[in-house]
């Protein structure tokens, strides 16, 4: 407990403390970096920290949108990520497996799109969106008595709905941007051969998982998030019956 109060307290003082500086794109309701004409390479890095004791690097490759850009298209990413675990603490083998799962962010390479649909009308401080994400991860695993690795595709369909609302800096009327809270569910499809032989010959290679998450921007300064995220079936394998909070940095590279 006190080692991972401690990693709360070192995150929070990264996150605080870093002087990030935030693309308009991030500003209230403003989704030009959605809509523009090129592709974005090495965008952002984030890094996450989570309850359990893993932390997580994040780097966004690049963006780029498929369709027309007034009318429907398609925001793609390609992200990759790494996990770490900095506590100590006897885990079921597979545990890093089934955190990177339970991510909407999580694997090695992760790739799919990600697109916010607005649901109302903009108002001078708030609107709703409709958010929906499908992606790909490359998921790693290790069989419980020959210790050997395994790798396989977990596809990942996500669908929320997201309120943003204006924030501001009262000292600083320039410093402007945004506050948000998402709730949305998920559900993964595994192939159900490796993921039994992973966890148990009972499982479902159909994972659903419930996620809250809230975030600040600012134009300069702030730029952070966290979550709570859970899944609901499958919960008598062990690293399945839990749920994890997290708090994030965000940096633009």
């Amino acid at each position: 407990m006190n080692s991972q109060l401690r990693l709360y307290v070192i995150a929070a003082c990264l996150c605080l403390t870093s002087n990030v500086s935030c693309q308009s794109s991030r500003v209230l309701l403003d989704t030009s970096y959605i809509k523009s004409d090129h592709m974005e390479l090495l965008t952002e890095e984030n890094i996450d920290f989570y309850s359990n004791g893993f932390i997580r690097s994040t780097t966004n490759i690049f963006k780029f949108n498929i369709g027309h850009p007034d009318k429907f298209y398609l925001p793609f990413y390609l992200l990759l990520g790494t996990t770490a675990d900095v506590v100590s603490t006897d885990r079921f083998v597979n545990e890093e497996m089934a955190f990177d799962m339970l991510n909407s962010n999580g694997g090695l390479i992760n790739a799919g799109y990600k697109l916010s649909v607005p649901l109302s009308e903009p108002e001078q401080y708030s609107q709703f969106f409709l958010m929906h994400q499908l992606s790909a991860k490359s998921i790693t695993g290790i069989l419980f008595e020959s210790g050997e690795k395994k790798s396989f595709l977990s596809y990942m369909g996500n669908l929320g709905l997201m309120w943003q609302v204006k924030a501001w800096n009262p000292d600083d009327s320039n410093n402007k941007g945004q506050f948000w809270l998402l709730a949305s569910a998920s559900i993964s499809k595994n192939p159900k051969e490796e993921i039994q032989n992973l966890f148990a010959s009972t499982i479902n290679p159909f994972f659903y998982a419930v996620h809250i998450e809230s975030g600040i921007t600012f134009s300069e300064g702030i730029n952070i998030k966290c979550g709570y995220y859970r899944f609901i079936n499958n919960q008598q394998v062990r690293g399945l019956d839990i749920g994890q909070f997290k708090l994030t940095g965000i940096y633009d590279l």
